[in-house]
């Protein structure tokens, strides 16, 4: 079983308000956390997403970036995105990412456009810029990642102020993924 120290995530350098010495009262005796523990542990449910993720990417870059395409296209519902930027989350195909973007940017400009296109663009223009500048295709995965959890966050958010569904249910499911996603034998949403 994969287990976690304060020291694995020290070395992921959380904000200031996780210094280390709160990490520490967070393990409390324990050396080391499973990441179903860290799931559990009594603070926000976007702190213990930011944490499991990024452990997730260092484990496996690749499940970490398909758990992130699970959430976008989880909320996809919420935009109504062209046909190409799902294709692109189903499939994660490089050559569909230029035209998605371009897809989401243009959804994302027209007016009245949803949180949602907004920061699925976000994600896109971020992954893409790395990538024209010239950096690995892990930089790129890892950046699609952060913002892709990120941007989930803020459209369940959206979903909870329409009242459609409530933002912990959403949260929790998306935490529930990460967890499972730590699993190699795990399928979550048949991506992984």
């Amino acid at each position: 079983m994969i287990r976690y120290t304060v020291d694995d995530i020290m070395r992921e350098e959380p904000c200031s308000s996780y210094a280390e010495a709160r990490v520490r009262a967070l393990w409390g005796r324990a050396e080391s956390l499973s990441p179903g523990d860290i799931a559990r542990l009594p603070i926000s449910v976007e702190d213990r997403m930011w944490a499991l993720l990024r452990l997730l990417f260092r484990l496996s870059p690749h499940r970490a970036y398909r758990v992130a395409r699970l959430i976008a296209l989880d909320v996809l519902d919420l935009w109504g995105p062209p046909d190409i930027v799902v294709w692109f989350l189903g499939s994660g195909d490089e050559r569909a990412r230029a035209a998605a973007l371009g897809a989401s940017w243009a959804v994302a400009g027209a007016a009245g456009a949803s949180r949602s296109a907004v920061w699925i663009t976000e994600a896109f223009e971020s992954a893409w810029a790395l990538r024209s500048a010239g950096a690995s295709s892990e930089a790129v995965k890892a950046a699609w990642t952060v913002r892709a959890l990120a941007g989930a966050t803020r459209a369940a958010r959206a979903v909870k102020f329409a009242g459609d569904a409530s933002w912990e249910t959403s949260m929790r499911r998306y935490l529930s993924w990460v967890v499972k996603a730590f699993d190699p034998f795990t399928l979550v949403g048949g991506l992984l």
